[in-house]
Parts: structure tokens; sequence; C-alpha cells
């Protein structure tokens, strides 16, 4: 087993009818495989790494954005994370950056334990919710610590997952070591990253709420008809 700065290796609207959309994983990339690791964390001790992988918003209405997630391995107690949502990326270029921010997280035990690290599920919120249209897009998340310490997103193979995108293809970025979108750090890989929230469609009154409000512009019509009528 290998250690490096940046790897781990082992081979709506409620009320008069108008119904609010529910909230969902939109896509969760799969379980843990506890295989492999990926440096995403930004502290003294591992400066700004940052893991990529990518996700696709189906053809459709496309997603409406409310929390981040990830699997770690870690030894950290952080309280917030830096995230990024860009689309585009390639080898040497980070493409265009989309959102991103530093919000707080909710950092929970998740039972996927190894190389002597615990597991943890960050969850991000607090942004601003944001729409992403159908296509394809790359997260990140990157921890924040306030000392020494170590987080490695975890890989996966896909179990488990919601709308899983494993391909193999993912990206490194870091400033200090350098490493400009990278892919060999760890060749053939896939993260367990995911997203909340629920489809980007336009909130549509029930039945019932469009007979009550067209009886309630006949009833405004009928008045304006008879004050006319009473005026002349």
């Amino acid at each position: 087993m290998k250690r490096s700065v940046a790897a781990l290796s082992l081979a709506g609207v409620v009320g008069l009818g108008f119904a609010a959309p529910a909230q969902a994983q939109l896509w969760y990339n799969g379980n843990p495989n506890l295989n492999n690791g990926l440096s995403s964390v930004q502290n003294a001790g591992f400066t700004d790494t940052r893991a990529f992988d990518n996700f696709l918003v189906p053809a459709g209405p496309g997603w409406f954005i409310t929390s981040l997630f990830g699997h770690y391995l870690s030894d950290m107690a952080p309280a917030t994370a830096y995230w990024e949502i860009r689309s585009g990326i390639t080898l040497g270029d980070g493409g265009t950056l989309l959102h991103f921010g530093t919000n707080a997280i909710t950092w929970s035990p998740s039972g996927f334990d190894a190389f002597g690290f615990m597991g943890y599920l960050a969850t991000v919120s607090g942004f601003g919710p944001f729409a992403l249209d159908p296509g394809l897009y790359w997260l990140t998340i990157s921890v924040v610590g306030d000392g020494s310490g170590a987080a490695f997103v975890q890989a996966t193979d896909g179990a488990g997952g919601i709308n899983a995108l494993i391909d193999g293809e993912t990206f490194f970025h870091s400033p200090e070591i350098p490493a400009n979108f990278v892919s060999d750090w760890i060749p053939d890989v896939d993260f367990a990253y995911g997203v909340d929230g629920r489809l980007n469609e336009t909130v549509i009154p029930e039945p019932s709420a469009v007979l009550l409000l067209g009886t309630g512009l006949g009833l405004v019509s009928l008045i304006a008809r008879k004050r006319r009528r009473g005026g002349s």
C-alpha cells in the first residue's frame, strides 16, 4: 500500500393546489469500493488538491441542484468544503467554471473505512440553488481543514448508484504541486460523488386550482360588465 500527496491505491410552491416537485438524489456515482482514494482537501498539510469526476444531466427539463455530497477517507473533522462545477474539462484545461463556493458541510461517519482512515460522508449545503441544463459536467468537493491531515474522496464501481457514470474519466488539479487538470494520478477510476435536487420543471397548478382561477376570473368579468351597464 502506498500513500502520496494525492492518492491512496491498493491495485416548488405549496398552496392553492400548486405542487412543489419532490427533492431527491439526482446523481450518485455509487458506494465506495475501498480500493482507491484521491486527495481532495485544503489545509496546511495537503494544500488545495481537487479531484474531479463527471456526471451527465440527461435530455429533458434539466436539474435544479440544492446540495452536493461525497464519500471520503480521512483523519480530519472539517466543517466546510470548497466545491466547483465545471463544463468542458480536458487534459491541461479546466474548461468553464460555472458554479463554486465554500460552504458548511455535515461530516457523518459512513462505515466505509480503509487504509487506516475512517470513512465519512460530506454533504455540502447552504449555497443558492442553481439549475443545470442537459449536458456533461464535472464536480469537485475539496474539504477544508484547519491544520494537518488528509481527506481522500473514495473510488466507486457504481454499485448502489443513481444515474452513475462509470467511465474512468477523472481529473486532478492542484496549484501547489503543481498539477494542472491531469488524468493519470489514478487512471481508470470514478469517485463516490453525488448531487441532490429536483427536476427543473415549471410548477404546474393542479386541475382544482385551474378551476378556481377560471371561476374567479369569470366572476371578475361578470362584475365588470354589470358595472359598465349600470353606468351607461
